[in-house]
């Protein structure tokens, strides 16, 4: 009997010298990952798009004396598409781009001619779709982008109308410059929304020549637009 107490208290013993050291060992510390990297946000690649918006401003150039009695303004709606290039410099805020669009428009209006001209008379003059050529240069941050913008513009059909003339209509093409600014922000690596404002100046051109107008008789028209629109570009990094 003396003999198991004796064992008894050994392994007792050993026991609570076993716990002893095991609290003493260093806890391991817990292992956290590192959150995924993600890369920042590349404007570079090639889009397209479409876009649509609103057009006012004033028909420009010489007073037709004979149908016109001079410039007034003109309004409307316009809607169409856009292709271009981006390229973002690398490790910079910078981007540089340019852009094609044409877009359909109904941007016109009347006025009523006075006397000498019979009563009910009146001329008008409508845009019927502007096209532009622009370069573009711009500062990101990350997904945000503004830029300026300007180049070249045009329209294939300007029409002027007088009703109650001898000669109606005349329409040509015409064209200017165009200048402008906007913001953009990529909701995804490809596709992107944006807002900008272009001002339209298309250059006057002889009209109604063939009602024998051999001076004074040119007309153009100034056009401001507010335009948004979506582009899907073609590349760029995924998350």
């Amino acid at each position: 009997m003396k003999k198991l107490f004796v064992l008894a208290a050994a392994l007792f013993v050993c026991g609570l010298a076993g716990s002893a050291n095991a609290a003493d060992m260093p806890t391991k510390a817990p292992v956290y990952k590192a959150p995924p990297v993600v890369a920042p946000y590349n404007w570079t690649g090639f889009y397209l798009g479409v876009n649509g918006g609103y057009g006012w401003g004033t028909t420009s150039g010489n007073i037709l004396p004979t149908f016109f009695a001079g410039n007034y303004d003109i309004n409307g709606g316009l809607f169409g598409g856009q292709i271009g290039y981006n390229y973002q410099f690398p490790a910079s805020h910078f981007v540089l781009g340019i852009e094609a669009d044409w877009d359909w428009a109904d941007i016109k209006g009347s006025q009523n001619i006075g006397p000498p001209a019979p009563p009910g008379t009146t001329d008008s003059l409508k845009v019927k779709d502007l096209g532009t050529v622009r370069g573009r240069i711009g500062y990101a941050w990350d997904r945000f982008l503004v830029y300026g913008t300007g180049g070249w513009a045009w329209s294939s059909s300007v029409s002027a109308f007088c009703s109650g003339c001898v000669v109606q209509n005349d329409s040509h093409s015409l064209n200017g410059y165009v200048l402008g600014a906007g913001v953009e922000y990529g909701f995804t690596p490809n596709l992107s929304a944006k807002i900008e404002y272009l001002y339209t100046h298309l250059e006057p051109v002889d009209f109604f020549r063939n009602a024998g107008c051999t001076v004074n008789c040119s007309l153009g028209a100034n056009v401001n637009m507010i335009r948004v629109g979506l582009n899907w570009r073609f590349t760029g990094f995924p998350y």
